[in-house]
């Protein structure tokens, strides 16, 4: 497989950690903010090219909605995004993750559990 190997999505951990930023009551330390902040990154990060690399594929009002999402991570992920407000910073990459992964889960480019 050589330089093209990607890291296997945990779509279930994918999945719990949005459900934590979004759903849950608030993160209780600055610290385990920050690390599920990093780990949320870190999601957007794989999915993103997996869901930009299958927009072209998509029609229709989804691949509209592909594009918006796409352009909401790079303007989240942007070293220019404010960074200070940790909670803030927290539910805005929770919004996009679970977007990528919605989107990705329509598209079926992923399955529960499964990258394709």
């Amino acid at each position: 497989m050589g330089g093209s190997e990607t890291a296997p999505l945990d779509i279930e951990t994918i999945r719990k950690d949005c459900q934590r930023a979004l759903w849950e009551p608030p993160v209780s330390s600055r610290d385990e903010t920050r690390l599920l902040v990093e780990r949320i990154e870190g999601h957007a990060r794989l999915l993103g090219p997996v869901l930009a690399a299958c927009a072209p594929r998509i029609q229709g009002e989804m691949k509209d909605t592909a594009l918006v999402v796409l352009r909401n991570v790079d303007e989240v992920r942007d070293e220019r995004a404010p960074a200070w407000d940790l909670s803030a910073r927290l539910h805005d990459l929770g919004v996009v993750t679970r977007s990528l992964l919605n989107l990705l889960e329509l598209a079926g480019e992923i399955e529960q559990g499964a990258a394709r």
